[in-house]
């Protein structure tokens, strides 16, 4: 409504993976909250406005865990708990992508 904004939606997780199982079958976009607030950083100071989507690529919950250090991981399926778990909850960033490789958001 107001056409001199920007609102910056997001997704992301503890800098350390804090469970000792990850879904092997659950997709995620989230980044460690360090990394994430540097991008969401970049878009602010830029010119952007609208609605972007800022997160990493699209990787399973267990992928993310082992990027996030955990050496020893035990792997566990959607249909292993009691509720219900969504098989994709990673964010569409090529709008971020596109407005890095054009130039428009510069990485830090």
């Amino acid at each position: 409504m107001y056409d001199n904004s920007l609102i910056v939606r997001t997704t992301f997780s503890p800098n350390e993976f804090p469970h000792d199982k990850a879904f092997v079958d659950q997709y995620t976009s989230r980044e460690n909250v360090k990394d994430i607030a540097k991008m969401i950083a970049d878009v602010i100071n830029s010119d952007i406005k609208g609605v972007i989507n800022v997160g990493g690529q699209r990787k399973t919950v267990f992928d993310l865990a082992l990027k996030l250090g955990r050496d020893e991981m035990g792997a566990l399926h959607r249909d292993e708990v009691n509720v219900p778990i969504p098989f994709d909850t990673s964010l569409n960033t090529n709008k971020y992508k596109e407005l890095i490789n054009k130039g428009v958001i510069y990485e830090s």
